[in-house]
């Protein structure tokens, strides 16, 4: 007897586990609105080249490839192709397009390394801004537009992260000893014109989460809503937030999951370890749960963290993830976690309907498959 009922245990004990595990890393089916919505590009888009606007009262989805297909397209919600543009102009004048800026297809920034081009719906440049990369300090910088979404493309204020390169007057032993005590934002006023445009660099981010410069590789992800900004680091798991005006920090607050802790812990800075490759970067980070990304909409603030992986090695843009909701009083709403490695974190656009990820299995060169959650 005493031999059958631990049987029937242990059968209880597999059952249980086993449901648990599948409601945790499925649970996402039951918020689905729409599975395998398939943008036929017919090019490969990098994530950072990706996007939503709003036209005429309807959300379009636009994918864009500035070296190859030198081209952005436009979908609906539903996949249907709506519009094309050119992206020639630029690259016959050889640019290097880092990043695009698509406040409508009449306005579209593409940023290059020294310069912005605005361009209108036939891919015609009708202006070149040539960014000031040095500072009155002599420090030299690199612009990077962040991954902001369609409720903030505001082309007359439009902000930076700051990558710091050197100072054109003092030597440090370390990068990263300079870089700890430099912005990390910089917000340009009016850019377009060249007259009146301002710089306004924000402060030392960095400070507010070590007392000591570290190796802080990774770049803060940041958003912006309205007269606010929000900022992460993926060696922290605090959220700042900034008011856009003064670009001073007004409120902090700490951010839990329920599925894996926040927060890399850096390599420190040694005489006998000059630098790091990215190899070991990467390794680091396998080692730790992060945030990545930062959206926002009317509703609600989504921070997207991905999990410690103790699995052996895995693509940044495959590993599992959550999606933490907030309110805009900073009040956690939910949390929705994506740990069957069918959704690629990386590839996540926030719309009026719902969140849009990319499915890893369905995405290939020439399409991109999405599925559309109520979340």
């Amino acid at each position: 007897m005493f031999y059958m009922k631990t049987i029937y245990i242990l059968i209880l004990c597999v059952l249980f586990v086993s449901c648990k595990k599948e409601t945790e890393t499925t649970i996402y089916k039951n918020l689905i609105i729409k599975d395998n919505i398939t943008f036929a590009t017919g090019f490969s888009s990098m994530v950072k080249f990706r996007g939503v606007i709003k036209e005429n009262n309807q959300e379009l989805i636009y994918f864009a490839d500035p070296v190859s297909a030198k081209k952005i397209k436009f979908f609906t919600l539903n996949g249907v192709l709506t519009d094309s543009i050119s992206l020639k102009e630029l690259s016959l004048l050889g640019v290097e397009t880092d990043q695009l800026i698509v406040k409508s297809k009449d306005s579209i920034l593409a940023i290059g390394f020294n310069e912005m081009y605005l361009l209108n719906r036939k891919g015609n440049i009708l202006k070149t801004i040539y960014l000031k990369r040095i500072n009155s300090d002599g420090d030299k910088y690199t612009f990077m537009y962040p991954k902001i979404n369609s409720f903030y493309n505001n082309l007359n204020e439009i902000l930076f992260f700051c990558d710091w390169k050197k100072n054109l007057h003092k030597d440090y032993n370390h990068y990263y000893e300079g870089a700890f005590y430099k912005p990390k934002v910089l917000k340009i006023t009016k850019p377009l014109d060249t007259l009146k445009s301002t710089y306004q660099y924000g402060d030392v981010f960095y400070k507010n989460i070590s007392n000591n410069p570290k190796t802080f590789f990774e770049i803060p992800t940041i958003s912006i809503y309205k007269d606010r900004f929000y900022m992460m680091s993926s060696y922290s798991n605090m959220l700042f937030v900034y008011d856009l005006v003064t670009m001073k920090k007004i409120r902090e607050i700490e951010i839990a999951s329920n599925y894996t802790p926040i927060g890399v812990s850096p390599f420190i800075i040694s005489d006998n370890k000059p630098y790091y490759t990215s190899n070991e970067y990467h390794k680091l980070h396998l080692k730790y749960g992060f945030n990545r990304y930062i959206f926002l909409n009317n509703k609600n603030i989504y921070l997207l963290n991905y999990l410690k992986y103790n699995n052996g090695d895995i693509d940044i843009m495959k590993r599992p993830f959550s999606i933490l909701k907030l309110n805009h009083n900073l009040e956690t709403v939910g949390e929705l976690p994506f740990q069957d490695l069918v959704y690629r974190g990386g590839s996540f656009l926030v719309t009026e309907k719902g969140i849009l990820l990319e499915n890893n299995n369905l995405s290939d060169y020439e399409k991109n498959t999405y599925t559309l959650f109520n979340f």
